[in-house]
């Protein structure tokens, strides 16, 4: 019996590879080329491998996708393409049984980490081609959970120490296996996010873009079932040059829609794609055309059609909310979407034009909700940032959120801003009741469900509001606030363990945000760590130093680091306003001055500048006891809500 010499081997290792992205690749193809026939094909690789050619041909695709996942952002499907597997299921399966990890897990894992654990155990007869793209990154081979034709040949050659070897490289990607479910697991129902659109038209259709992306957003987190992104997430990706799974991991979510927008005249096409983000696959994609006067039925189709792909059935109520037009008169809605792109903003002018769009809005269509709800949260706004007096701001905020509902008793959107603003004006109970018709209506409301907690945690109902705030983080991950008010939420309420994680968790995110630092401090200052929250707070403070916001808390921790002739002399700098009642009340807590803390609380709630949180927070513990405190409760309305 003859064989080949190892040349030929090298010979047919150039050939696969040259032909790697050909699915049609087959061993007659290779014998014609080669010049041999089909038995000395096989005879020849028998002396080098126990596998077959078909299995050979097969592993030196699943090392070049191994190459593909770890050196580049492809998708899946892109490098099933690239290495002649038109099935991203079979390459999932093929590529878990070589190497023991699925390709998203195993992309997942800092490769560095798995060659740290696992040896370089890989056959002695395998080609060095093979192995020549990826010297750094040596093929763990040997930890494939079932036996293969290659074990007993490792075994049999390397003996018992490489049998040790393998078992702890299996027990180390068992264990990182262990730690990915833990960590991308999604609980419950599933998740989307809904990327930003692109447009494929001029510039001056952006806003059209937007409008349409919105619309679809709006209607998806109307699904109960399913846990949507927020948009202020969901909006970080605009232009990203991100793959799919690394969207997925920061998100935590299971599926992304894309889409992108062509408005021609009075034509739209929209094309839109369902991927999920486990597998790095494409589950699905559409194209969709109509007349733009079409675009609601348009768009309803498109949440219809997701919702089918992620087996989500829509109830009678979800399905007549869906089936409700926001507006007949589509120049109301250009003006309306060109006022919410205004209102992002959040600077006096811009907010001030959007209010001229949101007013244009409702005079082209005077029944049109969502156009009252966006005028009702710039007027808000605008009572916070400037630009109008602030008892004034919040009267036409009320006004125009009353008349939404009047319009439109199922807008989950203007409840949620109704209940803010009586929380705002310490209605304590009218705020609970309206949140809860809000969250009826708009459970994926993440800005809706953080408003509530924080009003839970005002009252003191601490387990209520970790839940609700939590739910924020999952629908707004990328939103600093909801993470540090749960931060703030679980200190306050002395669960230090639930702290602690909140802050790791919103460390590689928001680490470069002042009040996270803020946020950090306060959690050390509640457990008597002064130091920490004194370096915490420094770290904020070289962040943003002239932000006032927080100046109540430099001046506490002042307080309670100098001494008090010194701190004292400093406080003689501040002059007693209705505007610095507040941080002075906070200035003598630090002092442990139970009377001019009072003097300055009574002040300030005299003049509508309570402090956040006063029933609950540990910086006016020492208070508690003293009747005049409980007086200042009870004019705030925080004494025995219901």
């Amino acid at each position: 019996m003859t064989t080949l010499p190892s040349s030929f081997i090298d010979r047919l290792d150039r050939l696969i590879d040259e032909r790697l992205d050909d699915t049609e690749l087959s061993i007659d193809s290779i014998c014609q080329t080669l010049g041999i026939s089909r038995s000395q094909l096989h005879r020849s690789l028998k002396s080098h491998t126990p596998l077959s050619t078909s299995l050979y041909i097969r592993q030196r695709r699943l090392l070049k996708g191994k190459y593909l996942l770890q050196t580049t952002n492809l998708r899946i499907s892109e490098i099933c393409d690239a290495v002649g597997i038109n099935n991203a299921q079979n390459f999932s399966t093929y590529f878990t049984e070589e190497f023991g990890l699925s390709p998203s897990e195993f992309r997942r894992h800092d490769p560095e980490s798995i060659n740290s654990l696992v040896p370089e155990l890989v056959l002695e007869s395998t080609p060095k081609a093979i192995l020549e793209p990826v010297p750094d990154v040596p093929s763990p081979i040997a930890t494939r959970p079932v036996p293969t034709k290659t074990r007993w040949l490792l075994l049999y050659n390397r003996g018992p120490l490489i049998g040790v070897l393998v078992l702890l490289g299996m027990g180390a990607l068992v264990w990182m296996f262990t730690q990915f479910t833990k960590r991308t697991e999604q609980p419950g129902r599933p998740s989307i996010a809904i990327l930003p659109f692109t447009n494929l038209g001029p510039p001056d259709t952006n806003p059209a873009c937007d409008g349409i992306m919105d619309d679809v957003h709006t209607s998806i987190s109307m699904i109960n079932t399913l846990n949507v992104i927020a948009r202020s997430s969901s909006d970080k990706y605009r232009g990203t040059t991100r793959s799919i799974w690394q969207i997925g991991d920061e998100l935590q979510v299971g599926n992304l829609l894309k889409g992108s927008v062509l408005k021609t005249g009075d034509q739209i096409q929209i094309k839109v794609e369902l991927l999920d983000t486990q597998e790095d696959i494409r589950l699905w994609g559409n194209t969709y055309s109509a007349a733009y006067r079409d675009i609601f039925t348009l768009t309803d189709q498109i949440v219809r059609d997701v919702a089918r792909q992620l087996e989500q059935k829509l109830t009678p109520t979800e399905a007549v909310k869906l089936d409700r037009l926001p507006t007949r008169n589509l120049d109301a809605y250009e003006e309306y979407i060109k006022g919410k792109h205004l209102m992002l903003a959040r600077t006096p002018e811009k907010l001030r034009a959007s209010l001229e769009k949101f007013n244009r809005a409702i005079t082209l269509d005077t029944t049109f909700a969502d156009a009252y709800v966006a005028r009702a949260s710039a007027y808000a706004i605008m009572s916070d940032f400037g630009g109008i007096d602030k008892a004034e701001g919040l009267k036409q905020a009320e006004a125009n959120t009353l008349e939404a509902i009047r319009l439109d008793a199922t807008n989950g959107t203007a409840y949620g801003v109704l209940a803010n603003l009586y929380r705002v004006n310490n209605k304590w109970d009218q705020a609970l009741r309206t949140f809860q018709i809000a969250l009826k209506h708009s459970p994926n409301d993440a800005q809706t469900n953080f408003w509530y907690g924080i009003a839970l945690r005002s009252i003191g109902h601490f387990d209520e509001s970790i839940r609700y705030e939590t739910r924020a983080v999952t629908l707004n991950p990328l939103y600093p606030a909801a993470q540090i008010g749960l931060i703030s939420t679980c200190a306050n309420a002395g669960r230090y363990d639930l702290a602690l994680k909140a802050i790791q968790d919103g460390e590689s995110l928001f680490n470069d945000n002042y009040m996270y630092h803020y946020a950090r401090s306060f959690y050390h200052l509640t457990l008597g760590q002064k130091a920490q929250a004194v370096a915490a707070m420094r770290v904020s403070d070289s962040l943003s130093h002239s932000i006032q916001s927080i100046a109540y808390f430099r001046l506490y921790l002042r307080a309670q680091m100098l001494p008090r002739t010194m701190f004292l002399a400093e406080l003689q700098r501040i002059q007693p306003t209705p505007e610095t009642y507040h941080d002075l009340a906070f200035a003598y807590a630090g002092l442990g001055d139970k009377e001019q803390c009072l003097r300055y609380l009574q002040l300030a709630v005299d003049h509508d500048r309570a402090p956040d949180y006063l029933k609950v927070t540990p910086m006016f513990a020492f208070l508690h006891n003293d009747p005049r405190f409980t007086g200042i409760l009870r004019q705030c309305n925080l004494v025995d809500p219901k």
